[in-house]
């Protein structure tokens, strides 16, 4: 073989391979982390669905378009809080789920829409939190749900922020 065919033979496998790489991260496989927030999502909404909420997932982040190759906005404004509703009770409710052992990067720059959402609904009265297990939802809304004074609330749940 040439030494011009052995150079075009190389490109074409080189390109194949980019193009390999590619398409693999566009279909998702080969991702090395298993989504722990969805895990932590699901676990939440099956205790809020079973403890009288009424409410749904949103999506705000944005998402790529092969087709032109670009990172589209959705609808739902930055910040927006990964899921929101009402409790029993009809009290707005909003949840933001992180990763088990993620609190922290709620207060990371890039967050800070995050961070007012949750704080203003906060500081209008309605239930709002960050959490990273079922558990501590469980937690801070049977704590929340304990105290009588709005003033009170709205402190335990600011107290409660990461």
């Amino acid at each position: 073989m040439t030494d011009d065919k052995k150079r075009v033979e190389q490109a074409l496998l080189n390109f194949h391979k980019r193009d390999l790489r590619e398409i693999k991260k566009l279909s998702g496989r080969g991702k090395k982390n298993k989504s722990p927030e969805r895990e932590v999502a699901m676990a939440c909404v099956s205790w809020l669905e079973s403890n009288g909420f009424i409410g749904n997932i949103y999506e705000s982040k944005a998402t790529y378009d092969p087709r032109r190759g670009v990172y589209r906005q959705q609808a739902m404004k930055a910040g927006h809080a990964d899921w929101a509703g009402v409790d029993s009770s009809g009290i707005a409710a909003a949840v933001e789920f992180k990763a088990p052992g993620k609190l922290s990067t709620f207060n990371i720059d890039k967050n800070f829409l995050q961070r007012q959402f949750i704080i203003n609904r906060i500081s209008i009265g309605s239930f709002a939190c960050v959490v990273d297990s079922a558990s501590l939802l469980s937690s801070i809304y049977s704590h929340w749900l304990s105290l009588s004074d709005r003033d009170e609330r709205i402190k335990y749940l600011m107290s409660m922020l990461p």
